[in-house]
């Protein structure tokens, strides 16, 4: 990618947002509640508003409660999902009409490994991932005719706010390190590869598929245990 790039930042948590905006060139940060079904309008109307076009939408906003399936409710499920899915479906709907006027784009949908290996208490997060990254297929081949490429990014076990629990249970990390060949959780910045890749034309002939961004967890796991 030549050159700098004008950026809309959209998320739920405003103190994120002011974190992030000296870090950005031109940043354009925009709180909102993606449990709100005017959302993704409004901020696809905000872009092509301010910038004239949108040329990236990546979608990363998830939330999640962990909790066994005896005790997840309607309700819990609702919301989990209208963040995780709904949102990212009906955000990259609308940033797909603004890209069809405008001579194309590339969404980059962030799912996660838990879509491909089943784990207790995430069976909501899980299958949210996992319905993304097939509705991914469907539009990549929807809008391949404007120009639009459609792909995930699936990170592994990364050191966030949202894994902050898994981190600090001592069992479940070690289990974790035991099973990643490279020894270690992922941090959010080693996404940007896979995220400008897609984003770029150096990216211009993938479409429809998922990078794994996951250290090899998926790959296998080798024999021997974390030293220590």
């Amino acid at each position: 990618m030549a050159g700098r790039a004008e950026l809309r930042v959209a998320h739920h948590r405003a103190g994120l947002l002011r974190r992030v905006r000296p870090r950005l060139h031109r940043p354009s940060p925009s709180p909102a509640d993606l449990r709100d079904p005017r959302a993704p309008r409004n901020l696809a109307d905000t872009a092509r508003k301010e910038f004239g076009t949108l040329d990236v939408l990546v979608n990363a906003a998830a939330i999640n409660t962990r909790e066994p399936i005896a005790n997840v409710t309607p309700e819990l499920w609702t919301e989990i999902s209208d963040v995780n899915l709904k949102a990212a479906y009906f955000l990259a709907r609308e940033a797909m009409l603004v890209m069809r006027a405008t001579g194309g784009g590339s969404i980059i949908n962030v799912t996660s490994i838990n879509m491909e290996i089943g784990l207790e208490g995430v069976s909501v997060y899980g299958a949210n991932k996992a319905d993304l990254a097939q509705v991914t297929k469907t539009m990549c081949i929807e809008w391949a005719q404007y120009n639009i490429r459609a792909n995930c990014i699936s990170p592994g076990f990364l050191m966030t706010s949202l894994s902050r629990p898994l981190w600090e249970d001592t069992d479940r990390a070690s289990w974790i390190l035991e099973r990643c060949p490279l020894r270690r959780p992922g941090m959010p910045s080693e996404l940007v590869g896979a995220c400008l890749l897609l984003a770029s034309d150096a990216g211009s002939f993938i479409s429809g598929t998922s990078i794994r961004v996951d250290g090899g967890l998926v790959a296998g796991s080798p024999w021997k245990s974390v030293p220590g």
